[in-house]
């Protein structure tokens, strides 16, 4: 099962006795959570990988109930981190009909891969990992503080679910790095933008949309009072961007960043622009037309000019 952030999944439960005869009659203990098994996964919405290629819908048999290591490794995280148990086990509304059935409503905002877990007369502890449960565990299960949890797993319990983010939001984007404060005419400065659905979801293209250059949203940036100034926009193709812009005149500037043409969290940005005029002790020349000639021939050297604070300029002025 796939869904996105923000929507829903619901499905139905047929009640029968265990003689697989069906139950006409309501009033039975059945409980439905969702338990996220890979919250900061590299690639959300991707099934975990077997041998490199193949992808695999079995479940975890048990769940580890500490965050993902990746978040201390990756720099750039795919969905918000886990404080309470609350993020990682979601419960389902069970509706009884009174007839046997019982619908199932499931409606996930985290990405990341989670297994849904149907129990029977669920009882104990109701947190992570003591009521994961799968048909190898239940019915009885002991617990680290010595009780006991029940539960049995229904039918094929649990299944796979995957979540991908929805659609990009302004709100939740943010921006990072020294060029969002301090900048010198005519020295690259940079900073980072990292964009997130409502939910905070970072906007992980897939395979097919990288390949694809499929363009799921428009991010831009500018100078407010020099907007004639060079922006460049690289995509690090991973929700993340790198931003570089070249100051063209000196004080305070504001810096917009508009993700379909709306402020970003935080922006615009003010920035300290100092003039950055080319230092001659810092600046130098190099070649071999300093040192050789040839009567008619044309003889090359180039200058490399650096301000007061020894920056490369890469403006000609």
């Amino acid at each position: 099962l796939e869904l996105s952030a923000e929507s829903c999944a619901d499905f139905t439960i047929v009640s029968r006795d265990i003689h697989r005869n069906f139950r006409f009659t309501g009033g039975d203990d059945y409980l439905v959570y969702m338990y996220r098994v890979d919250h900061s996964h590299i690639q959300p919405g991707v099934l975990p990988v077997v041998n490199v290629s193949t992808p695999t819908e079995d479940p975890t048999s048990m769940p580890s109930s500490e965050p993902t290591a990746l978040l201390q490794t990756i720099p750039f995280r795919t969905s918000p981190e886990l404080d309470t148990a609350e993020a990682v086990v979601r419960y389902g509304l069970v509706t009884d009909l009174k007839n046997g059935n019982y619908t199932v409503n499931l409606c996930p905002n985290i990405a990341g891969i989670y297994e849904i877990h149907v129990l029977l007369n669920a009882k104990g502890v109701s947190n992570q990992p003591n009521r994961i449960l799968d048909p190898r565990h239940s019915f009885w299960e002991n617990t680290f503080g010595g009780d006991m949890s029940a539960g049995q797993a229904v039918a094929d319990s649990p299944y796979t679910l995957v979540v991908s983010h929805t659609a990009a939001s302004p709100f939740t984007s943010s921006a990072v790095g020294a060029g969002l404060s301090h900048a010198i005419v005519g020295v690259l400065s940079y900073f980072d933008v990292t964009v997130r659905d409502p939910y905070d979801n970072v906007m992980i293209p897939t395979q097919t949309q990288i390949l694809q250059d499929a363009e799921l949203f428009h991010l831009t940036a500018s100078l407010v009072r020099s907007p004639s100034a060079q922006v460049n926009v690289h995509n690090y193709h991973n929700g993340t961007f790198l931003i570089s812009y070249s100051a063209e005149v000196s004080g305070t500037n504001l810096l917009a960043v508009l993700l379909d043409g709306e402020h970003i969290k935080d922006s615009p940005f003010t920035i300290t622009v100092d003039d950055g005029r080319t230092s001659a002790g810092y600046s130098y020349i190099s070649g071999d037309g300093l040192h050789t000639g040839q009567v008619g021939v044309k003889s090359y050297f180039q200058l490399f000019a650096y301000d007061f604070a020894n920056n490369r300029k890469n403006l000609s002025n």
